[in-house]
């Protein structure tokens, strides 16, 4: 009886430190970015936040990719003591685009960037014209060529 007790503990230690050495195994990403909602109106204030795994002394660049890929917001953020960061953006104004945006952060090089999106309605038109084509504003339309 004692030695079954005896295998049965060293059986649950041995159990015990596998499942302990796999999570640390685990990494955690280096940087995570969200946003207060999933979808906003032009005018609305839009909150950016997250946090980074190690602080290096950097600012968070902070972009704001629309659904024709023009950036049309972008920020350098302050990373705190306790490795989060945030800063609140206005629905509107270059985003003129009605759509889902994407926010692209970035922190000390590409190996630390992180995406999220969010929609947008509101704004006066759907999405524009693709990437890299020129484009005109035809009676509150943007018309590409």
């Amino acid at each position: 009886m004692r030695y079954q007790l005896m295998v049965f503990t060293l059986t649950a230690i041995l159990i015990s430190s596998i499942g302990i050495t796999l999570a640390f195994a685990q990494t955690e990403d280096p940087i995570v970015v969200t946003t207060d909602r999933d979808s906003y109106s032009a005018g609305d204030t839009i909150i950016v936040s997250g946090v980074v795994r190690d602080l290096i002394g950097q600012a968070v660049s902070v972009m704001i990719i629309s659904p024709n890929t023009n950036i049309v917001a972008i920020a350098q953020v302050n990373v705190n003591d306790d490795k989060t960061f945030s800063t609140e953006i206005t629905a509107g104004g270059t985003m003129k685009f009605d759509g889902t945006y994407t926010v692209r952060v970035t922190y000390g090089g590409l190996q630390r960037t992180a995406e999220t999106t969010f929609d947008l309605s509101g704004a006066g038109v759907g999405p524009g014209p693709g990437p890299g084509g020129p484009s005109i504003d035809v009676e509150g339309y943007t018309v590409g060529y």
